[in-house]
């Protein structure tokens, strides 16, 4: 009798994760391996949105550089026009 259709679906299906993982290097049948891969993927995570915080904080200092001295020079420049000697 031949398999079903769905059976072999589903044997491609889990034949192509098990690959893929054992790629990443991940033993699914592990739960250790199955969570340290997640602490990992959890990791990187929280790396990434570090990182762009940062940026985002570096990005405000230097706009904040920025307008500072774009307003001294104007000070500076024309400080007459504002009234001071």
């Amino acid at each position: 009798m031949a398999p079903s259709t769905k059976s072999v679906a589903e044997e491609a299906a889990e034949k192509a994760v098990r690959e893929t993982f054992f790629l990443l290097g991940v033993d699914i049948d592990s739960i250790d391996s199955v969570n340290s891969f997640r602490e990992d993927l959890q990791f990187g995570r929280k790396l990434r949105l570090e990182a762009e915080r940062g940026t985002k904080k570096f990005m405000n200092v230097v706009w904040g550089v920025i307008i500072t001295g774009f307003l001294w020079a104007v000070e500076s420049k024309f400080h007459h026009l504002l009234g001071k000697p």
